[in-house]
């Protein structure tokens, strides 16, 4: 009877083994699904050197003065190796300020990535996930929080765009918050009705102290290049 409890005991043992082998291959090509291992850190990142001020009366945009903002994109681009993001970002919200909302305009703002050294265009971003928000008078000269989810891996970078519809038809304005605080890259701006085509550097067309107050919220990923490689061998073993 002993002999027959000892060999169940073992057949267990050996399954339990088989079991555990087979969940460590999940995935069957050898890929390391390294968020499982890393160390989740919460982050918030930006490009502003003061993130928590808005200066009045300076922020730019397309429309016609005294009556309704044209329709507008505002950008940043956030180069992740700066931030010693290891291997993607996981967007959870933006800060954002808020310097003109008359007629209470919605605008939607989006999150895209872009391949790192590719041209700033709108034909090289892939959208990855947008919001309409609806904001009002009373938002004017505060900062909103708005989320938002999306994830970036390494290699590419993180755009964020404010998008503000023409304001013509409700003679609705928006303008983003800025501050001349100083900034480690410039806000871009595009829009069609004055000819900017192509998302470009506020400081190219004369305004480097309007600089789009934003900063992005979410969880990094603190795995280095060096541990997934080590995950990788010791999970081949299995």
């Amino acid at each position: 009877m002993k002999k027959l409890t000892m060999l169940v005991f073992g057949l267990m043992l050996i399954a339990t083994l088989v079991n555990a082998a087979e969940f460590a291959a999940i995935g069957g090509t050898g890929d390391v699904v390294t968020s499982d291992l890393n160390t989740r850190a919460a982050v918030s990142i930006t490009q502003n050197v003061d993130p928590n001020v808005m200066v009045d009366a300076t922020s730019v945009s397309c429309g016609v003065a005294g009556s309704h903002t044209a329709e507008n994109f505002y950008l940043r681009r956030f180069f992740l190796a700066d931030y010693s993001i290891a291997s993607h970002i996981d967007v959870e919200s933006i800060d954002l300020g808020i310097e003109q909302a008359d007629g209470a305009p919605t605008i939607d703002i989006s999150l895209h990535s872009i391949a790192t050294g590719d041209a700033f265009t709108f034909a090289n971003l892939t959208l990855i996930a947008t919001v309409d928000v609806l904001v009002d008078v009373i938002d004017a000269g505060t900062f909103i929080n708005v989320p938002i989810a999306g994830r970036v891996e390494i290699g590419n970078d993180l755009v964020v765009i404010v998008h503000s519809a023409d304001g013509e038809p409700l003679l609705q304005n928006f303008r983003p918050g800025v501050n001349d605080s100083g900034v480690t890259y410039d806000s871009y701006i595009a829009a069609e009705t004055c000819g900017i085509t192509a998302p470009t550097a506020m400081s190219d067309i004369g305004f480097p102290e309007s600089q789009m107050v934003m900063t992005v919220n979410g969880n990094a990923d603190e795995t280095t290049a060096a541990e997934a490689s080590n995950f990788s061998v010791v999970k081949s073993l299995y």
